[in-house]
């Protein structure tokens, strides 16, 4: 051995003697031996975990609703500027054909045919009876036709 070592050296170790070759020491340790951990750990999930996944899910909700609301106002919008540009659509589709008809009206009375100009007349007259050119043409036509074959003597008494 090597003597005395101090600072904290275990009585045993510098009160050994010399062992024999491949001998086993019963008694003394030959090294620090650590016990057996038996502890086993369970994953318990953390409280703060389970409220971001509440807010997530509430805040994924929310997106949600607003976006559906926000595509429910544009398709309102959008289906209101349907319904307008449809209802214009419609009104200058009414001018159009209004003016054909009065246009084919007068082409018929400039051609003395006064029984088709009467009935472009008629026609013209259901999709505007307010135009004051058209009741003059009609007036026109009811006349020649009561003075010539006396018929539509009564629609020009009413006129």
């Amino acid at each position: 051995m090597m003597g005395y070592m101090g600072f904290g050296m275990a009585k045993w170790v510098y009160k050994q003697r010399p062992k024999k070759a491949f001998a086993k020491s019963a008694g003394k340790p030959s090294c620090n031996v650590l016990t057996d951990y038996k502890r086993k750990f369970k994953l318990k999930p953390s409280n703060t975990f389970g409220r971001r996944k509440l807010n997530f899910e509430i805040i994924i909700v929310l997106a949600t609703v607003l976006f559906f609301t926000f595509l429910l106002f544009k398709f309102d919008n959008y289906e209101s500027n349907i319904v307008k540009a449809k209802h214009q659509s419609a009104i200058i589709k009414d001018e159009m054909i209004f003016n054909y008809l009065l246009d084919s009206g007068i082409y018929h009375l400039e051609h003395n045919n006064y029984e088709n100009a009467l009935s472009e007349f008629i026609l013209a007259e259901k999709i505007n009876p307010e135009d004051k050119k058209l009741h003059r043409l009609m007036t026109e036509v009811y006349y020649v036709l009561c003075e010539s074959e006396s018929r539509h003597c009564a629609e020009l008494e009413r006129k």
